[in-house]
């Protein structure tokens, strides 16, 4: 009986760690828990203007999801699908006990999502190649509830 269930052990650790390979057609682990779901556009800030929805009259969302094989995250204004990008499994970091997170989206380049707390996202411009010199516009979105998609 200890030999079936280390067997079992074994082959369920193999089959997990085989997901992690990025040519595999395995179900792609989610983004980030903390920034699953839809949110609605608050502000923009630049080094010498601030920008908000209700002055520009704009209705803008980022929604974060995965469809079962990639990372999406999608952009809409005003109800109309304006970009859609597919996160890359390479050159991304975190910051978990900061809730700091670099994505990479190909061919797209980077963005930055800095979590104020759980219901607050502020992000960084997509930047071909990122660096914090560059990092000087943000935006601001509320969290509202599932992604759409």
């Amino acid at each position: 009986m200890k030999i079936n269930t280390a067997l079992l052990f074994l082959f369920c650790s193999v089959f997990l760690a085989s997901c992690n390979d990025n040519k595999c057609d395995c179900i792609a682990p989610p983004f980030e828990t903390n920034l699953q779901g839809q949110w609605k556009w608050v502000k923009t800030t630049t080094p010498t203007k601030t920008i908000t929805a209700e002055a520009a009259g704009i209705n803008r969302t980022i929604n974060f999801f995965n469809d079962g094989r990639s990372d999406l995250v999608t952009f809409y204004q005003s109800d109309s699908l304006k970009s859609t990008l597919v996160r890359s499994r390479e050159g991304a970091s975190a910051d978990k006990k900061n809730l700091i997170y670099l994505m990479k989206f190909n061919p797209d380049g980077y963005i930055k999502f800095y979590m104020k707390d759980y219901s607050l996202l502020e992000t960084s411009e997509l930047m071909k190649d990122y660096t914090e010199k560059a990092d000087t516009i943000r935006h601001f979105y509320q969290y509202i509830g599932q992604a759409r998609r």
